[in-house]
Parts: C-alpha cells; sequence; structure tokens
C-alpha cells in the first residue's frame, strides 16, 4: 500500500524527474522506485484526490517537516511501491483520459498500457478513472455479439499486409493469430482480480478457439511463421480453474449447438411451409422435389455439418460460415426455406453468445 514517504534514502544514486509528468504548477510530488533508482513526478494533489477517495483520505494528514514527511523542493510527497510505467501511465491518464479513445486497436502493446493502470484504478478506488480503462478494453473485448462481430472484421483487414491472402485465410481459418494480437489469458485473469465480468465473455471465447493454436508446429507454415510471427500463448499462466473452465466451456458450446437440433427443425419447417390444403400439382410438387433436394445438398454439405456439429472450437466462426454458404443453395431452395436457413443460423449464434455469457456468470 501507499503512504506519505518519511524521505528519499541518501542510498538511492539516481534520483529523476520524469519529464513527461512533470507539471510546472503542481503541488505535490509522487515518488516510485524503478529499476535504475527512484522518479519523480511533479502533479496537482486535486488530480489525485477529485479521483481518489485513497489519495482524498491521505492527504488529510498532516504534512510537512513538522508531522515529519518528506518535502521535495518544498513539496509534500507520495512514495508509492507500485510499478514504475503503472504509475506514470495512471498519472498520464489522470490528464490526458481521451488518449484511450485513441490508442491502436487491437494491439497487445495498448492492453499492456491499460492492464496495469486498471489494477492501480481498482486499488486506489479511482472510479471515474476506472471506468474510462473499462470503457477502452470493452472495445477490444466486447459484451454484444454485433460489436465482437465488428471486430472480427477489422482484425481481418489489418491482415491485409500479408501479401497471399489464400495463405491469410488459411491461417485465420485455424484460428493462429499474429504475435501481436492482445492476450485473451491477462484479460482473464485482470478481470477477475478487478471484479469486471464484462470482460469474461470475448476473452474466455478468443481463449477458446486459439488454445490450440499454441502447440502449432512452426514447420507447418514456415513463410507465415517468417513473415508474421504467431501469437504465442503462455500457457504456462493458465491456472487448474482455468483449464477446467476451458474444458468445460467448450463442451458447453458444443452441447449448446447440438441440442439445439438444427437438422430436424428444418425438416419440420419444410414440411410446414409446402403443406397444401389441396394436391398439389405438378409445377407445385416439382418445385417442392427440387427445394427438398437443394436443402439436403446443403444439410451435408462439410460446412453445414462441421457448424452444426461443432466440437465447440469456434462456433461463431464456423455458424458464420455456414451463413455465407447458404446462397449456394438460394436456385434450388424456395425464397421461404431459404430465409428461414439464414434467420434460424442468425439465432443460433445470438444463442450461443448468450450461452457463453450464463457460462462466464457461473
Amino acid at each position: 500500500m501507499s503512504s506519505l514517504a518519511r524521505d528519499i534514502p541518501d542510498t538511492v544514486e539516481n534520483v529523476v524527474e520524469d519529464e513527461e509528468v512533470w507539471m510546472d504548477d503542481g503541488n505535490t510530488i509522487v515518488s516510485v522506485r524503478s529499476d535504475d533508482g527512484v522518479r519523480l513526478f511533479k502533479i496537482h494533489k486535486s488530480a489525485l484526490s477529485r479521483q481518489s477517495s485513497v489519495f482524498e483520505s491521505m492527504f488529510t494528514l498532516p504534512q510537512g517537516p513538522a508531522a515529519g514527511s518528506e518535502a521535495y523542493m518544498g513539496l509534500p510527497t507520495v512514495h508509492l511501491t507500485d510499478n514504475h510505467d503503472d504509475v506514470k501511465t495512471l498519472l498520464m491518464l489522470l490528464y490526458t483520459p481521451m488518449s484511450l479513445a485513441s490508442a491502436t486497436r487491437f494491439r497487445q502493446s495498448t492492453q499492456d498500457q491499460l492492464v496495469g493502470p486498471l489494477r492501480l484504478a481498482t486499488k486506489y478506488d479511482m472510479e471515474e478513472l476506472r471506468r474510462e480503462i473499462i470503457s477502452a478494453l470493452v472495445v477490444e473485448w466486447p459484451t454484444t455479439l454485433e460489436e465482437w462481430d465488428l471486430n472480427e472484421e477489422s482484425i481481418k483487414t489489418q491482415f491485409t499486409s500479408i501479401e497471399d491472402q489464400g495463405e491469410y485465410w488459411e491461417m485465420y481459418h485455424n484460428r493462429d493469430f499474429p504475435s501481436w494480437t492482445p492476450d485473451p489469458i491477462e484479460i482473464l485473469h485482470i478481470a477477475q482480480e478487478c471484479d469486471v465480468p464484462e470482460l469474461l465473455p470475448a476473452a474466455f471465447y478468443h481463449l477458446n478457439r486459439s488454445y490450440h493454436a499454441a502447440f502449432k508446429r512452426e514447420d507447418e507454415y514456415p513463410d507465415l511463421f517468417e513473415r508474421t510471427p504467431r501469437k504465442a500463448l503462455n500457457t504456462e499462466l493458465l491456472t487448474p480453474q482455468d483449464y477446467h473452465q476451458l474444458l468445460i466451456g467448450r463442451q458447453m458450446l458444443a452441447e449448446h449447438i447440438r441440442h439445439y437440433d438444427f437438422s430436424y427443425k428444418l425438416k419440420l419447417e419444410q414440411e410446414k411451409l409446402h403443406r397444401l390444403n389441396r394436391e398439389p400439382s405438378e409445377s407445385e410438387m416439382e418445385a417442392r422435389l427440387k427445394c427438398v433436394e437443394a436443402m439436403n445438398s446443403y444439410k451435408n454439405s462439410y460446412t453445414f455439418l462441421r457448424a452444426v456439429y461443432s466440437t465447440g472450437e469456434d462456433p461463431l466462426s464456423e455458424l458464420s460460415v455456414a451463413m455465407r454458404a447458404v446462397p449456394s443453395i438460394h436456385q434450388g431452395a424456395c425464397h421461404a426455406c431459404h430465409r428461414w436457413v439464414e434467420m434460424q443460423l442468425e439465432r443460433l449464434r445470438e444463442s450461443v453468445w448468450v450461452a457463453l455469457e450464463d457460462f462466464c456468470k457461473r
């Protein structure tokens, strides 16, 4: 925990005033140990006390030489025992919170700059800044399926630098992500530590679908590895509870889709849509048979079977692929059946997201 510093030890060889966080009219010094000594930040007391009830209470304590507290350049000094980089980023965000909106998206480097400050904002009860940081993280780890899909498209767009788009699609389809993408394990743990449950569904899902890529052999895709280094999950960070959640969660997703029983529902819907109160004409019968044939062909396709008999590894993507394949049955299937399939696949995807949210609340 932090405290009002009594002194800056004489044994410290290097005391550096940080130029990036050094307000000319500041009235408080924040001191943090770094690898090469002590770093000092000059800020406004009101900036801290306005944001943090912890610091507000701290500043009510007697200060100055008579109280035995340190005064650097005649200013009261607060010594923090936290990580230097995290403290610096936190203090910078106090003055420029809007910089969160301009941070580069889908980058591990951006996440690295936010996780530490979130931990500190939680620790020091900086509720307003904490909300701002969480909002920035939610952009990366969305809370709705619609936002998830938009993020997926944005990430794909950022892969356009890869020369061979065919190789890109093969890589992406196998859930193998570039090294610069954010780490889901880190987000899972910070969400649990700082009580941010809204980050859990997207982080868990991404970990679930990319977990196997941690064991992918580099010689399987040598050109891709050379051009764009793959994301290597540090599985050593996974706890026994994490592994348990992965196992149960993947099984839950697979069972959820199988219990939907898409093929059986389609059969019943076709019978309903093509039922007539009279004997069908020859043309009506021909159209019905053509529709049934087209739908059966679609139901037996690899794309459809992979989606509705999912292993639970990446059902959202598998169902999206199945939806994109629906137009292939347009020439044979009637409009009503064609539209019904599209709507049901979309509803199934939405129900998967809801099931994921419910699972993460347990």
